[in-house]
Parts: C-alpha cells; structure tokens; sequence
C-alpha cells in the first residue's frame, strides 16, 4: 500500500514539474484550486472547483493518512481486504493524476476536453 502511494506521489511530481515539494505540502499546492498546477476539471464552475478542491484532500489525506503510517509502522495494515481497498484507491488516483491537464502559470480559459 506505501508504495502505490508513492508512486501516486511520484505521478503528480512527474505530472507537475515539482519537484521541491512532497507529501501534503505537494498535493496542497498542485491540485489548489485558486492556483492549480494540475486540473482535474473546469475550475470555473462550482462543481469544477468542488472536484478540485475534493481531490486535493483526499491526495493529501491519502498520503498523510494512509501512506504515512505505512512508513513508520510495518504492521499498521494488517487485514488483506484493507489493503486491496487502498490499493483501488491509490490506482484510482494514479488514473485522475494521468488524466490531469497541467497548467504552466495561470488558469487558462480553455479547459480539459476530458472530463472524466
């Protein structure tokens, strides 16, 4: 389970262009809704920017919830179904950070063609 979310966490790196940053601090930043580096949908609706500001908190939370305890306590997920319901979350993730549009400075007027 740690590592799909490091490689969740790698995708948005990749995905971004940032690479000073990890963690919380980096799914905070890159999926902010007032300034994202990645968009998920149309920003300029309110259900665009409820989707974005959502998954910006189940990023961080996934990682600050999640992968975080993997890393510091081997056995914190001991129950198999559990972890295959992460794994689904985490390959989840993996699949909206592939289909994010990014942004080089400011959000554009013309949106992703892909909703998902």
């Amino acid at each position: 389970v740690e590592q799909c979310l490091k490689v969740v966490e790698q995708a948005v790196k990749a995905a971004s262009g940032e690479n000073e940053v990890y963690g919380t601090v980096l799914m905070e930043g890159v999926f902010n809704w007032k300034a994202p580096k990645l968009v998920l949908r149309d920003v300029e609706t309110r259900s665009g920017k409820d989707h974005q500001n959502g998954y910006q908190r189940i990023m961080s939370g996934a990682v600050l919830g999640i992968r975080n305890p993997c890393a510091h306590q081997l056995d914190w997920i001991e129950d198999p179904d559990e972890a295959l319901e992460l794994t689904a979350l985490a390959q989840h993730l993996l699949r909206k950070v592939d289909n994010c549009i990014k942004l080089e400075k400011n959000y554009p007027k013309s949106q992703p063609s892909e909703q998902q």
